[in-house]
C-alpha cells in the first residue's frame, strides 16, 4: 500500500478511530463516576450500601448497562465498539479489519482512555484520586498474583469466546452487545475481588503516571501487578482467535 493509499485510508475511516476513543472514553468516565459514587469514603451512597458485595453488584450492573449503551448507539455500530486493544487485535487475527485500522483504532483507544480518566480527575478531584478509589487502580486482590493471572485468564477467555461465539450467529448476533454487557456485570460483581476485573474494565484502568510514587500508591508494585494481570488478559484472547 502506497502513502498515499494509506493517507486516504486513514481520512477514510477517521470518524471510526474519533468513535473508538470518545467510546472508551466515555465509559471511563462513567466508571470513574460509579466508582467514586460507590467507594468514595465521603460517598453518601456507601454510607447507604455498606455491604461491599451489594456496592460490586450495583457497579456492575452501571458498568454492563454503560458498555451496553455505548455498543448499541450509533456511533458503537458505526466503529464496531471494540473499546478494547485485545479485541481489535483478536478481530486483526481473524483477518476482520486491516493492519493499518488496527494499529490507528489501538492508538484511539489509549488516548480516548487515558483522556477518559484524566477527565474523570478533573470532574472529581481528590475523592477519584485518593483511596480507596485510587485512580480505579487495577491490582490483584487478596489472594495473589498467581489467582489474579488465572482469573483474568479466565474471565478474558469468557468474554472473548462469547463475543466470537454469539457474534457469528445470524440468529443471535444482534444479542452480542447485551452478552458482553452482562458479562462485565457478572465479572465486576462476583471476579474483581481476586485480579480487579482489567479485561472487562478495557485493559486501561492503570494509574495514569504509574512508576511515579508521588502520583500512584505504590507504583513499583503496581507496575508489576499490573503485567501479569495484562499478560492474563490478552494470552486467551489470542489463543480464542485460533479457533474462528
Amino acid at each position: 500500500m502506497s502513502d498515499d493509499s494509506r493517507s486516504a485510508r486513514l481520512a477514510d475511516h477517521l470518524p471510526e478511530y474519533l468513535i473508538e476513543a470518545l467510546c472508551l472514553g466515555l465509559f471511563m468516565v462513567s466508571a470513574g463516576l460509579f466508582s467514586t459514587a460507590l467507594e468514595a469514603q465521603a460517598s453518601w451512597l456507601r454510607t447507604a450500601v455498606p455491604d461491599g458485595g451489594a456496592r460490586r453488584a450495583l457497579a456492575g450492573l452501571a458498568m454492563g448497562l454503560t458498555a451496553v449503551g455505548l455498543i448499541y448507539s450509533p456511533w458503537g455500530r458505526r466503529s464496531g465498539a471494540h473499546m478494547n486493544p485485545a479485541v481489535t487485535l483478536a478481530f486483526l487475527r481473524l483477518k476482520r479489519m486491516r493492519s493499518l485500522d488496527a494499529l490507528a483504532y489501538i492508538f484511539a483507544q489509549f488516548t480516548g482512555g487515558l483522556a477518559g480518566v484524566f477527565v474523570a480527575r478533573l470532574l472529581l478531584g481528590a475523592r477519584f484520586t485518593s483511596p480507596p478509589v485510587s485512580w480505579v487502580l487495577t491490582l490483584p486482590g487478596a489472594a495473589g498474583l498467581l489467582v489474579a493471572f488465572v482469573a483474568e485468564a479466565a474471565i478474558s477467555a469468557g468474554l472473548m469466546y462469547t463475543v466470537l461465539r454469539v457474534s457469528a450467529s445470524p440468529r443471535h448476533a444482534a444479542w452480542t452487545g447485551v452478552a458482553a454487557g452482562a458479562l462485565i456485570a457478572l465479572y465486576v460483581t462476583f471476579e474483581a475481588p481476586l485480579s480487579g476485573m482489567l479485561a472487562a474494565f478495557v485493559d486501561l484502568f492503570h494509574c495514569p503516571g504509574a512508576g511515579d510514587a508521588g502520583r500512584c500508591p505504590n507504583a513499583a508494585a503496581a507496575d508489576r501487578a499490573y503485567g501479569v494481570c495484562q499478560a492474563g488478559a490478552y494470552a486467551p484472547r489470542a489463543l480464542h482467535t485460533l479457533r474462528f
